[in-house]
């Protein structure tokens, strides 16, 4: 009997998670008509699900129309401008909504265009939004196609000098007698803009002319956001900074020579950190190992790191500073020394070093290192005895 109704309690358990499920995917209308999987994929996931099935055929009708307009939105932006969406209600208990969908023909592209409002940028620029625009004639009329373009087109008249560049409202005909979309793009470019020094924002340590040698510029250069990002990406490679931001001042802030500053506005990371550990080990014993990192000490991206280990057999101390960017762009020195010292039941050994070297960086992730160490061992041997005399 127990075992009866432990199944039976079991069965009850499993009908209700089966229950569960079932109600929780329930869609909230049922698409018919449409052939093609990916574009009934799309419209099924715009239109939805449900937690319950409807619970009359006003609740259904309601549900049904409400997924039609979906459903329509999702045809018209993957091109099918002549789609047919029916709401209905089933006949069956409970009632169900559906959409009777006719797609009709896909709308491909015809010729695209590029208007300027105002004064239109050089021909390079001209030509670089037009190569940007990548839409061929004959391919599907998707409005992300369109999306896509536009995004493409300013950031290229913007990579040609003209940072200030937007789009304007596009126009975009459906010609339902040709099945074809024309899209024209209207862009307004702004004037060609030269960069200006570098103007620095911090409440840190960071002496500006540092950072004004950073600059992959020159004053009087045409504007590139390669540039702009080539800096920021070099003011974060220090890592004493929280935050840093570099970007072009706005149009109101150019100077009488008609150049734009680059605003690098830096916060620098609290300067100065402590690390502690401690272990054991049954061949060396107890050890305690600190870490002591001061950084931009000397204002000029600098860390200066101190390590100490006491241990029952190794004991060390030593010192390092770090110069990032040192003398050009992309070149490390490292300056460092200490002392060192061993006692073990076989020997004693004390030293010290000291070393430099130089890290050049010539890709994202490949450096080069070039250095030079000095260091003096003195080592007393104990299972020799010494001489009498």
């Amino acid at each position: 009997m127990r075992r009866l109704l432990s199944a039976s309690a079991s069965a009850i358990a499993l009908s209700l998670i089966l229950a569960g499920a079932a109600l929780a995917d329930v869609p909230k209308a049922r698409i018919q008509g449409v052939e093609d999987r990916v574009l009934r994929n799309l419209i099924e996931d715009a239109v939805g699900k449900v937690e319950e099935e409807p619970t009359s055929r006003v609740d259904a009708r309601r549900r049904a129309t409400e997924a039609a307009s979906m459903a329509y939105a999702v045809l018209r932006s993957e091109g099918y401008y002549q789609a047919e969406v029916e709401p209905t209600v089933s006949d069956t208990d409970p009632p169900q909504a559906i959409l009777k969908i006719r797609p009709g023909e896909r709308f491909t592209f015809g010729e695209a265009q590029v208007l300027w409002v105002g004064t239109a940028p050089s021909t390079t620029a001209q030509g670089a939004a037009f190569e940007a625009m990548e839409i061929e004639a004959g391919q599907p009329g998707r409005a992300a196609v369109v999306l896509g373009a536009e995004g493409r087109i300013i950031a290229s008249v913007q990579q040609e000098g003209y940072p200030d560049a937007v789009a304007r409202t596009r126009d975009v005909v459906v010609d339902h007698a040709t099945t074809t979309v024309l899209p024209t793009f209207n862009i307004e470019a702004g004037d060609l803009v030269r960069m200006d020094g570098v103007v620095v924002i911090t409440q840190g340590r960071t002496k500006p002319r540092y950072v004004e040698r950073l600059a992959p510029w020159t004053p009087g250069d045409t504007f590139d956001p390669d540039d702009v990002a080539e800096l920021e990406r070099r003011l974060q490679d220090v890592g004493v900074y929280d935050s840093v931001t570099v970007a072009l001042a706005p149009k109101d802030q150019t100077t009488a020579d008609g150049l734009r500053p680059v605003i690098v506005s830096i916060a620098d990371r609290p300067p100065r950190t402590l690390e502690l550990g401690a272990g054991y080990s049954t061949t060396e014993g107890i050890g305690i190992d600190a870490r002591w990192l001061n950084y931009n000490r000397l204002g000029r991206f600098d860390t200066i790191t101190l390590v100490a280990k006491i241990g029952s057999i190794q004991q060390k101390l030593d010192l390092e500073l770090s110069l990032p960017h040192w003398r050009k762009p992309d070149q490390r020195l490292r300056i460092g020394g200490g002392f060192i010292g061993d006692r073990t039941d076989a020997f004693d050994d004390y030293g010290a070093g000291v070393r430099t070297d130089v890290e050049w960086r010539f890709r994202r992730t490949s450096y080069v290192t070039t250095g030079l160490s000095l260091d003096y061992i003195s080592t007393f041997d104990k299972t020799v005895t010494p001489p009498a005399w």
